[in-house]
C-alpha cells in the first residue's frame, strides 16, 4: 500500500498503453490513501483519458475539498456534471517516429473555447 510503489507502477502501466492496470494500482491507492491529493489527480485524470467522466468527477469534488483553490479540479468537476458531457471533446492521435509509436489521448474541457 505504499504510494512509493503503487504511484510508479500506475504510471508505468499509462506509458505502456495499459491504462486499466494502471486504474487497478490507483484505485488501490485511493482507497489506502483517500485523502492525497496527487492521487486523486491522477485517478481523475487517468479515468478522464478511460472516458469514465463521473467517476472522475467523484475525485475532481474530493481534490476541491482538500485543496478548495485547485483551479484545474474546479474546472474538470464542471466540465463533468451530467449536463455538460456533451460539451467534452476529445481526440486520439497516433504520431509514428522511428520505430516507436505515440498514441496521445486529449480531452478539452469548456474553457478552451474562450482562450
Amino acid at each position: 500500500g505504499d504510494l512509493r510503489v503503487l504511484l510508479p507502477l500506475a504510471e508505468a502501466c499509462e506509458r505502456t498503453e495499459c491504462r486499466e492496470s494502471a486504474w487497478r494500482y490507483l484505485e488501490l491507492a485511493v482507497t489506502l490513501h483517500p485523502r492525497e491529493g496527487e492521487v486523486r489527480q491522477r485517478a481523475a485524470r487517468l479515468l478522464m483519458s478511460l472516458g469514465r467522466f463521473a467517476e472522475a468527477r467523484s475525485h475532481w469534488q474530493v481534490l476541491l475539498e482538500l485543496q478548495p483553490g485547485h483551479e484545474l479540479a474546479r474546472q474538470a468537476r464542471q466540465a463533468t456534471r451530467n449536463e455538460a458531457l456533451g460539451l467534452l471533446w476529445a481526440r486520439r492521435s497516433l504520431f509514428i517516429t522511428g520505430k516507436s509509436p505515440i498514441l496521445v489521448t486529449e480531452v478539452f474541457l469548456p474553457g478552451v473555447l474562450t482562450l
